[in-house]
This record gives structure tokens, C-alpha cells and sequence, in this order.
């Protein structure tokens, strides 16, 4: 009864044909003309990878609003991890309880949301893909490295990997200011104009924030913060993360200051050798 109820509420084309402006949101990133190229040419599975709140989701119901527009409705299957864990047969079964798609024999478009959630997820879509080659996947995921290693690992010649960025300073503009730069020579002083207010703002949501405070805030507690207490504990052990925590406080306070290993191992009580952990260096180069 979960699943059914996680499902029903995910999938709202099922009943009404047709997906929302609130999810698949009008303004459309620079890759996502290159994402559905490959996803109307290939069959290999589609990874999208990238910081938090970069618009991976957004993008994924774009192309589901694409794919309404010539495929059965029932024939699209979306499920985030972040609803809860679980075993991705159970969930395509209860898919086809639900919608009458038989997901062994039928062509499904399959969206899987924070698939990293997902215990042993690579070997589980590897073996969907190998044994069911009407099933058209899509994945995206946060926790970038681990993500990428396990597609590495798992996925070699079955899947195509791309990162979503922040928004380009092209993008932040268009977004903004709700008008589409085809020629970049003609907008140069207005992007010029915009510069600082876009190097804070590189994330869709804060894009029209006025507050740069709150902008800070939402940073925090949206990225930098789930990345300290989710991706990295899912990544490495034996992170130091009261350590990690006062760096990004003081890369907060003072941004584009030069990193001093020895002056930041006098300052905090560590060893150099803490303070060159993969994590530590990995979240840094973020």
C-alpha cells in the first residue's frame, strides 16, 4: 500500500495527460536540448550527475512533458529514492499492478530520481537493462563521485554520464530577466551589469531572491549542509565533521581566500594530514 500511494502521487500524468508548469518548468538549461538528442537517438541509459538544486529533477520532468506528447501515459514510470528505499522489481511490479504495463514485455520510459539511495543500484539497473531492452532509462543522482565510480564500475558502454552544472551567467540572465540570448555580443554590457549579483546566484531557485542573506542561507542548508551530512557520510569514513563544518563556515565568511594547510592546521588543532582527507579535498574542489 505504500508503494502504491508513493507511486499515484508521483506520477500525476497517469490520470490527467499531462504534467505541470510547477514540475516540468518552463525555462529550459542549455544541456537539455543535448539530453533529449541522446535520449530520442540511443538506448543506452541516461546519468545525470551535479550538485543539489542544479535542476536535475526539473530536467527529468521536461523530458517526461516531451514524452507525453507521443507516448502512452502509463507507459512513464517516475520514482525519487528520497520517498523511501526500495527494491527496484517490487516497484516496477507494483507499477504494473497499478497500470496494466507489463514492464518485462512492454516499452516503458523509466525515471529514477536519487538513484544512489538505492542499495546496490548500479548492478540492479545493469541487470534491467541487460535483460529488458524495451525499458528506456533515466537516472540522476547528488552524490557525484560515488555515483560516477559505480556507473564506471557497473555501466561501461551502457550508459551516457552527464553533469549538470550551476547556471551559466548566460543562463542566470535568461532566467531573470525572461529573455533568450541568441547572440552573447549583444548582451555583454547587460551581462556585465549582472555579474555579481550572479556569482551568488547560480542555483535556479534563489535566481530573482533579492535577500542576499537568505540566498547564503538557502546555499547552506540546501547544498553545502546535505553534502556534509548525506553524500559524504554515504562516500567516505571517518570524516571529521565538526572539522568540515568550521571550514565552510570560514569559506563563507571570507569567499576566494587562499587555502594555508599549515595555517588552517594551527587554527583548527588538526593535522595536515586530517586536513588533506579525501573528503576534506573533495568537497573543497566542489
Amino acid at each position: 500500500m505504500e508503494t502504491e500511494k508513493i507511486l499515484t502521487e508521483l506520477n500525476e500524468w497517469w490520470y490527467t495527460g499531462s504534467i505541470s508548469d510547477t514540475l516540468a518548468k518552463p525555462y529550459r538549461r542549455k544541456v537539455f536540448d543535448h539530453i533529449l538528442k541522446l535520449f530520442c537517438s540511443y538506448r543506452q541509459i541516461i546519468l545525470l550527475t551535479g550538485l543539489r538544486r542544479v535542476g536535475k529533477t526539473t530536467i527529468i520532468f521536461q523530458l517526461i512533458s516531451e514524452i507525453l506528447k507521443s507516448s502512452d501515459k502509463l507507459s512513464i514510470l517516475y520514482y525519487a529514492f528520497d520517498a523511501g528505499v526500495k527494491d527496484l522489481v517490487s516497484i516496477l511490479d507494483e507499477y504494473t499492478r497499478l497500470t496494466g504495463i507489463s514492464w518485462k514485455k512492454e516499452r516503458v520510459h523509466l525515471f529514477l530520481d536519487e538513484v544512489q539511495k538505492l542499495p546496490n543500484w548500479s548492478n540492479q539497473v545493469k541487470l534491467l537493462y541487460d535483460s529488458f531492452p524495451k525499458i528506456k532509462i533515466v537516472l540522476s543522482g547528488s552524490a557525484s563521485l560515488k555515483l560516477q565510480k559505480d556507473a564506471f564500475d557497473n555501466l561501461v558502454g551502457r550508459h551516457f554520464a552527464i553533469e549538470i552544472h550551476p547556471l551559466s551567467i548566460v543562463e542566470f540572465h535568461e532566467l531573470r530577466q525572461g529573455e533568450r540570448i541568441d547572440r552573447i555580443e549583444l548582451f555583454k554590457s547587460k551581462l556585465k551589469d549582472e555579474f555579481e549579483d550572479y556569482l551568488l546566484r547560480q542555483f535556479p531557485e534563489v535566481v530573482t531572491w533579492q535577500s542576499e542573506i537568505e540566498v547564503r542561507q538557502y546555499i547552506r542548508e540546501q547544498v553545502t549542509a546535505r553534502i556534509i551530512r548525506g553524500d559524504i557520510p554515504d562516500t567516505f569514513s571517518g570524516v571529521n565533521f565538526r572539522l568540515l563544518e568550521g571550514l565552510v563556515n570560514l569559506f563563507y565568511s571570507k569567499p576566494g581566500m587562499i587555502i594555508n594547510v599549515d595555517q588552517l592546521s594551527k587554527d583548527f588543532r588538526v593535522s595536515k594530514t586530517t586536513l588533506v582527507h579525501p573528503s576534506i579535498l573533495s568537497f573543497l574542489c566542489l
